[in-house]
């Protein structure tokens, strides 16, 4: 990392001293950094202070698909999808995240199969939301259909809630309310996973 960081700076005409001071850092604690395994958050600075993009650290051009993954403190990079590679969306626009929760939630209503969405949540909160529709009734006619939200932390914490027919249903007992189970969703998600809005 930190001869590509020094090939970078050449190119651009700047030293060590220069990137040192754009990102707050004394020279030598960025080196000893740079020599280890750098923190996602020093990488960012990095590129925010030199104006490129992630993957130009790790020597690729900065496409739509570029990125990088750290696993067990080590950094490495995504450059293109293999068909092993399970890719996950990644939700920093609360509105796409809530249209997507809508469209998914209407979705499984009308067609009543159970199927997923999850991704990532800003902080790399992990989230799945599953829809399980059991074709069993109870003594009163009552399906058994629920959504279930499970919030995986940065910190190992999961946090996991039901949203029941039951309980989110209109006057009729088998036909779920969209609007209300879609904002209680929402708000869970935006509320116990980030603490926002």
């Amino acid at each position: 990392m930190e001869n590509r960081i020094k090939s970078i700076l050449k190119d651009k005409g700047l030293r060590m001293a220069d990137l040192a001071n754009r990102i707050g850092m004394g020279q030598s604690n960025l080196l000893t950094s740079l020599r280890n395994n750098p923190k996602l958050s020093t990488l960012e600075e990095i590129c925010k202070a030199l104006g490129i993009e992630m993957a130009e650290l790790f020597g690729g051009k900065a496409d739509k698909g570029d990125g990088i993954i750290i696993l067990n403190g080590e950094t490495y990079m995504v450059s293109r999808p293999v068909s092993r590679t399970v890719q996950l969306p990644s939700y920093t626009d609360y509105s796409i995240l809530r249209n997507d929760i809508k469209r998914f939630v209407k979705t499984c209503i009308k067609e009543q199969v159970a199927n997923s969405l999850c991704g990532l949540v800003e902080d790399f909160e992990f989230f799945t939301l599953n829809y399980d529709r059991d074709n069993s009734c109870d003594t009163d006619g009552y399906h058994y259909e629920k959504f279930i939200l499970t919030i995986c932390y940065g910190n190992k914490q999961t946090w996991i809630h039901q949203y029941d027919l039951y309980e989110y249903n209109q006057k009729d007992i088998n036909k779920w309310d969209s609007s209300l189970v879609i904002s209680e969703i929402v708000n869970d998600i935006e509320g116990y996973a980030l603490g926002k809005m």
